[in-house]
């Protein structure tokens, strides 16, 4: 249709007998502006040409040349127009082709994007949101990705002030469904010549901020073992250099128990004082050797042991703190409690911690009203002892760390002592726990021991 309209209007060259004619090749710009803008400089500069040698044809068998010199400032006028008006429409196509190559990149590295990316207007209704913005926020899918009437920017970060023209923040982000999560943001004012709005990257924080959790969280527990380990090596090393001063107290306590002889028939009660001090300082000793040998990974002296035997002795050894605390004390075992394997003196210690503890922890209850009760139960194959009272309890926040190393409610406490009598426990093949006592409505721990396996009859 071009070429078609350039040779409807060569004939106009014939016509043309004087310059005064020259306006009646006006047509000509028709053609030459159609294919300027359908193709550009290089189809304007085909058509210039296709006119110009059609021209110099004419003229060639008219014998006109004054004519043609005529002609030649209407050719460059046309010329001029024609290729001022492709250059534009050529310069124009490699830019919208450049943009269109740059909007297909940005497209695609949006898709794949690891961040949300949304877009707002100047009112903060949002404009675009990739894919992880949807999946991030659960916004529900558009027919049209670029419907998002009804979403806006505060809406899935509430609370979000932009300050500045750029910057980053966290805000707590929400999701379509309501649920919320931590939103660290990086925002950008956009300005003319782009449309006015703001441009905002989100991640979600959630993930990292678990990592840091748990990162701390290792960090205590290797700095709770590290305390543990300094505790137990001091605990060994006392428990070393306490056994001679120890064992000489006990000689000197013999010694004086034989040089107190003749006192003995006057005053009788010397006697027993000095025996219960000899039996207190052998207790003494024994406790620093099992210490000591826990610590440098011993397993005891485990032997059948009489329970009844070990809870009097537990309560024999704390008599003074129960009077001067006014607290009662009550065991309650059954009559056919077996024996267990283990050691005698470690067991004592164990037992000995949730005394002091239920002792310190009466201390809040009213005279008369201090308890303390020391139980045993049998089953298949454990038996376990329960020392129960009727104190306030443990505190539900203090349960989760309840036998965690360095974990004390005492001012003067250093929270060891759960730990060492669970460890000891365990190490003897059982266990101690705490529960919410259901007789006297204080704490309850039990220790756990499995039982004595006898020897199997034979014929």
């Amino acid at each position: 249709a071009q070429l078609l309209a350039i040779t409807l209007t060569l004939p106009l060259f014939a016509g043309i007998t004087g310059i005064e004619q020259v306006r009646f090749l006006y047509p000509l710009f028709v053609p030459i502006i159609w294919i300027a803008v359908r193709w550009g400089a290089s189809g304007a500069l085909m058509a210039i040409i296709a006119i110009q040698l059609s021209l110099v044809v004419q003229v060639q068998d008219e014998q006109l040349p004054m004519r043609f010199i005529d002609l030649q400032f209407l050719m460059l006028t046309l010329g001029i127009t024609g290729l001022m008006l492709g250059t534009a429409v050529s310069e124009r196509a490699s830019a919208l082709a450049e943009l269109a190559t740059r909007e297909s990149e940005l497209r695609a590295l949006l898709a794949v994007a690891p961040d949300a990316v949304l877009t707002a207007d100047a009112d903060g209704q949002l404009r675009s949101a990739n894919n992880e913005a949807r999946e991030l926020f659960r916004l529900p899918p558009r027919d049209d990705s670029r419907d998002f009437t009804g979403w806006r920017l505060d809406g899935l970060l509430p609370g979000i002030v932009l300050r500045g023209s750029e910057g980053r923040a966290t805000f707590a982000g929400r999701r379509e469904d309501g649920s919320t999560f931590p939103a660290e943001v990086a925002w950008v004012r956009l300005e003319a010549p782009a449309p006015v709005g703001t441009l905002a990257i989100v991640r979600d924080a959630t993930v990292r901020r678990l990592a840091e959790t748990q990162a701390r969280e290792r960090e205590g527990l290797v700095a709770r073992a590290m305390r543990f380990a300094v505790a137990g090596e001091l605990a060994s090393a006392l428990a070393h250099e306490l056994n001679q001063p120890i064992t000489a107290l006990v000689s000197y306590l013999r010694a004086s128990q034989i040089l107190s002889g003749p006192a003995t028939a006057a005053e009788p009660r010397l006697g027993d004082t000095l025996a219960k001090a000899s039996r207190e300082a052998n207790r003494a000793a024994e406790v620093l050797i099992r210490l000591r040998d826990f610590y440098q990974g011993g397993s005891g002296r485990p032997a059948p042991v009489q329970l009844p035997e070990v809870l009097g002795s537990v309560v024999e050894s704390i008599e003074e703190r129960l009077l001067k605390a006014g607290v009662e004390v009550s065991i309650r075992i059954p009559s056919d409690l077996p024996m267990v394997n283990t050691d005698a003196t470690r067991l004592e210690l164990v037992l000995n911690n949730p005394m002091s503890n239920a002792i310190d922890a009466l201390a809040v209850c009213e005279p008369g009203q201090r308890r303390i009760e020391m139980s045993g139960d049998v089953s298949a194959d454990a038996v376990s002892l329960t020392v129960e009272d009727s104190g306030p309890g443990i505190p539900a926040e203090g349960l989760p760390l309840l036998f965690e190393a360095f974990n004390t409610s005492k001012p003067d406490g250093m929270g060891l002592g759960l730990t060492i009598s669970r460890s000891l426990v365990r190490a003897q093949g059982g266990d101690l726990s705490y529960r919410r006592g259901s007789r006297l409505g204080g704490a309850a721990f039990t220790v756990t021991l499995p039982r004595l396996a006898l020897p199997s009859a034979h014929p």
